[in-house]
């Protein structure tokens, strides 16, 4: 995904040094915003469109989102997940 940029910044004689961090939607916008990061990835859907109305916005790929879990992990038997797919949160009991 990311080899169609790197070489067009090496075909400019441009140097790149990349960083990464997960950060929340938000914080991640608003730090693109006032230019304390280059660059972010987030996802593009009707949540986040009011977002970045005023940001450029290049799309990079065209793909599902994809989840990794542990080995027996409930969630494996599941196939297909949706967001009421998840397990219910566990119950705290006092000792």
């Amino acid at each position: 995904m990311l080899d169609e940029y790197l070489n067009l910044y090496e075909s400019i004689g441009e140097e790149v040094n990349l960083s990464f961090y997960q950060l929340a939607l938000d914080v991640l916008i608003e730090r693109v915003r006032r230019h304390e990061l280059d660059a972010g990835f987030i996802p593009l859907n009707q949540a986040t469109k009011p977002l970045i109305q005023d940001l450029n916005f290049t799309k990079v790929a065209e793909s599902k989102l994809n989840l990794i879990v542990s080995p027996g992990n409930p969630l494996l038997e599941k196939g297909t997940l949706t967001h009421r797919s998840r397990p219910a949160a566990p119950t705290l009991r006092p000792v």
